[in-house]
This record gives structure tokens, C-alpha cells and sequence, in this order.
């Protein structure tokens, strides 16, 4: 009866998705592609899903393909039915949040400009975060198996950088290694920086530790060959918080903070040196910052919707070349395409679920300092969006709302749920 049940639900899904994805005129083959995925899903409701989860998903930020994004993201939503449909139940963290970030998308997605620019931004701030949040905290991960993904996202961020680092020095260009570029992958690269800082933080083995610190060194120099300023300011602001909380590491943090410059190639430094002699991109981000303070003054509750700001701004930049694509700025974007209302759910989801894992944490245990290191490794990343949007990217957002998620997950304590069951 059950599995009746769930053929039923899933050919409505399947209807509704395919009409969804014509309507958005989306290749042929890429609907197929999703379609059979979705059947092989109702075939074999007994997959581990975790097992898939925890071993494909990292290999997917190997290369940046966003339609791969997004059939992942169907995959998750439908095995969040199958699981709802097996237990008759489900859980909802943060229900108000999700509640109030889902009718400022849905007005963010009725005033943008360009429907099917809209809905992209639609999954990357409802969807995404509420299907991670869901599917993370309904199927049973174990502590061990959170811990093997974030290992394996480790993994892909090495490969990743020993090849950025590889073309940097061959190209004596700026280069994303395998993304497409070089700034949006240092949200990658910091985020699964500071988790490597958490293991090495635990680890009581000598040839491990010795281990993980090589790893460290990688990651940190495939930041540094970017040639990207905020990446190097959000590491080292994200060092300086796990530098003050940790008192036995406060040493170590003086000699990297006089030892680092030393690790810094010429590259950066000159584009350091830049930022203090006219550089265009800063007043690019200035000139942004200021017209975008115009369109939150005049549209304060529900801004303009999802990427208005990429063609209202085109009819008012005063030179070509200060041209931008989106504010610059994660926080201003938000005001800007979602207004207050959309900036307080989207906000409030975030610091409310790294507020709550915080006071969950009990910092007279050792492993505490593993769980501050995956608050940095947020925090890292949402200080950088202070010069950049990372997170409003979906190979960024993805990750970002799975190591949220994790946060909730792992916060037995001080959580918002609701629990439905029939």
C-alpha cells in the first residue's frame, strides 16, 4: 500500500517537475537525465542515501556545472518525501524562519525583472537552504558520517588547490583552478580551511596532526594563488577568532601573524598594494554601494526582486567601467533584492542557527574546539561577503547551507522544531 503510495505522489511530482522544467526551457536531455534519476529513486526506495550523499555530493564541487546543482537538489527534495512517506513524519528546524524566508522569496521572485533569473535566485535562498535543512536533520547521519563528509570535502578541496596553485605558477595568472573563478572558490576553500583547523584541533596522533597541517598549508596556499585580497582577510580574521577563544593557541598565532607575509606571493601582494593606489575594482564596489543605498531608501520592505539590480543598473552607472553586476556585497544585495523583511528571515536563519550550535557547545570538553572551528568556518565565509555576494552563488551556497544544517544538526540543545506526524 505504501509503496502504491508513493508511485502516486511521485508521478504527480514528476508531471508537475517536467512541466516546471519546460516551462523554464530547459534542454530536453538535461529533463531525461532528471526524470530517470527520479524513477530509479521510486525503483529503489531501499538506496542508502547517505552513503550517496556523503561520497558524490563533494565530487560534484570537483567542476562547477549548475545543472548538476540542481538535480541533486530534486534528488534530495524527493527522498525527503520517500522518507516522509516510509516514518510518516517529519522535522522542520526553524519553522517561523522558513515560514517568513519562503514569502519573501516568493516576492522577491514575483518582482524580478527576468522570470527565469528569478527562480535561480528562488533555490538559491528558499530552496536550498530549506531542503538541506530538512533532508540533513530527517535522515539519520551518524557523528562518524558527518565526519567522513566533511573529510571528503577536505579531499576535493586539496585537489582542487594543488591545481590552482599548479596553474597560478605556470599561468602567472589569476585562476579558479577548475571553477570558473578565482574569487568565488575561496568561499570553498575557507570554508573546509577552518574545519581542517577543527580535526587538527582533536587529533591526538602525532603523524596525523603532522598530516593535517600539510593539508592546512594546501588549502591556505590555494587561497593565497587566487591572487584575492578578501580571501586572505577572512582567513586571517576567522585565525584571529579561533586565536582568541583558544588560549593555547595564541602563541602559535603571534608567530603566524609575523611569519605569514613571508608565505604571501608577490602577485598578491601587489594587488595589496594596489588597494592603497587607486584601485578600479574598490571604486567599482564604492559606486555600487552608493546607488544601491538609493534603491533600499526608496524600496525598504520587499526591494527590487532577484537580480533587478543586473539590468536597472546598466541605465545608471556613470561609466562603463564602473559597471557591476550585483552590489558587492552579500548583506547589501539582500536589502536590495529582498528588502528588510527578506534580509531579517535570510539572516535570522543563519545567526540564530550558529547562535544556538554556540551555546550548545561545552568549551571545558576537548572536542569543543572543533565545534568553534565549524562556527569559523561560517563566519569566515560571511565576513568576506562583505566585499562580495559568495553565498548567493549556487556552488557556494550548497556547501554553506550543508554546514549549516550540520549546526542544527549536531545542536541537541537550544532548537527551534516542529515535528510533524500522521
Amino acid at each position: 500500500m505504501k509503496f502504491k503510495i508513493s508511485i502516486f505522489i511521485s508521478i504527480i511530482l514528476i508531471f508537475f517537475l517536467s512541466s516546471f522544467l519546460s516551462l523554464l526551457s530547459v534542454d530536453k536531455i538535461i529533463v531525461l537525465l532528471i526524470l530517470s534519476l527520479m524513477g530509479l529513486f521510486i525503483l529503489c526506495q531501499k538506496i542508502n542515501y547517505r552513503i550517496l550523499f556523503i561520497y558524490l555530493v563533494p565530487l560534484l564541487f570537483l567542476k562547477t556545472i549548475n545543472f548538476l546543482y540542481y538535480i541533486l537538489i530534486f534528488i534530495l527534495f524527493f527522498i525527503i518525501i520517500f522518507n516522509f512517506i516510509k516514518t510518516k513524519k517529519i522535522l522542520i528546524p526553524y519553522p517561523i524562519f522558513l515560514v517568513f524566508l519562503f514569502i519573501a522569496s516568493i516576492i522577491g521572485l514575483a518582482e524580478a525583472r527576468v522570470f527565469n533569473e528569478g527562480i535561480e535566485y528562488f533555490n538559491i535562498y528558499f530552496v536550498i537552504p530549506s531542503v538541506m535543512i530538512i533532508f540533513i536533520n530527517n535522515i539519520e547521519f551518524s557523528l562518524k558520517e558527518i565526519h567522513l563528509l566533511l573529510r571528503n570535502f577536505i579531499v576535493i578541496s586539496v585537489i582542487l588547490a594543488v591545481i590552482g596553485i599548479y596553474l597560478a605558477i605556470i599561468t602567472n595568472e589569476r585562476v579558479g583552478s577548475l571553477w570558473i573563478t578565482a574569487m568565488t572558490i575561496n568561499a570553498f576553500y575557507m570554508m573546509f580551511f577552518f574545519i581542517t583547523v577543527g580535526f587538527l584541533l582533536i587529533s591526538k596522533n602525532k603523524i596525523k596532526s603532522l598530516f593535517l597541517f600539510s593539508v592546512l598549508l594546501i588549502i591556505f596556499a590555494g587561497m593565497i594563488f587566487t591572487y584575492t585580497r578578501m580571501a586572505l582577510l577572512g582567513a586571517i580574521f576567522g585565525l584571529f577568532l579561533i586565536f582568541i577563544k583558544i588560549k593555547y593557541l595564541r602563541k602559535i598565532g603571534l608567530y603566524f601573524l609575523i611569519f605569514s607575509p613571508v608565505l604571501i606571493p608577490p602577485e598578491l601582494i601587489g594587488r595589496i598594494a594596489l588597494a592603497f593606489h587607486g584601485d578600479v575594482s574598490i571604486l567599482i564596489r564604492i559606486v555600487a554601494w552608493y546607488y544601491s543605498y538609493g534603491i533600499i531608501k526608496d524600496h525598504p520592505l520587499f526591494g527590487i526582486g532577484f537580480n533587478t539590480f543586473f539590468h536597472w543598473y546598466k541605465n545608471i552607472v556613470p561609466l562603463k567601467i564602473l559597471y557591476a553586476e550585483h552590489p558587492h556585497n552579500l548583506y547589501i544585495r539582500i536589502l536590495v533584492e529582498m528588502g528588510l523583511f527578506g534580509f531579517i528571515s535570510y539572516f535570522s536563519l543563519i545567526f540564530v542557527s550558529i547562535k544556538d550550535y554556540y551555546k550548545s557547545i561545552d568549551f571545558s570538553k576537548s572536542y569543543s574546539s572543533f565545534s568553534y572551528s565549524l562556527i569559523i568556518s561560517l563566519v569566515s565565509v560571511l565576513f568576506s561577503c562583505l566585499t562580495d555576494v559568495f553565498v548567493s552563488h549556487i556552488q557556494i551556497a550548497i556547501p554553506f547551507w550543508i554546514m549549516v544544517s550540520i549546526l542544527i544538526k549536531l545542536n541537541s540543545k537550544n532548537k527551534q522544531e516542529l515535528l510533524i506526524e500522521f
